[in-house]
């Protein structure tokens, strides 16, 4: 049997390209989240779609200032905006690693589902 790997729901700094955009679909919501066998913390997460694909972007909080930036910090006023997406470089848990961040909002994108999350 042969294997495909899948992208998975959620959005990925490895697999997301710099330059793309998404739409957000959904006003977010908080869930409480473990990494890395530290203890659960709050974490927020907002469905958006992707190449027609609807996914789940769990923010760090440097993604989720540079939404704010853009957009404000009403997230029901996101939904059917669109942003341009980049990286950026954090440190968490004594590691650096790559983060998605909003660099741009995107004007003319459609939206395809609005759903509440």
């Amino acid at each position: 049997m042969k294997l495909e790997l899948q992208d998975g729901n959620y959005l990925s700094a490895k697999t997301i390209k710099v330059g793309e955009y998404i739409v957000f679909t959904s006003m977010g919501s908080v869930a409480e989240k473990a990494y890395k066998g530290e203890k659960s913390r709050n974490k927020f997460e907002i469905l958006v779609t992707l190449d027609g694909k609807e996914k789940t972007w769990s923010m760090s909080k440097t993604g989720m200032k540079s939404v704010i930036d853009l957009l404000g910090d009403e997230t029901d006023k996101w939904v059917g905006k669109a942003v341009v997406l980049g990286l950026a470089d954090v440190t968490a848990f004594g590691e650096t690693y790559k983060t998605i961040i909003a660099t741009a909002e995107h004007k003319g994108a459609k939206v395809i589902k609005s759903v509440q999350f």
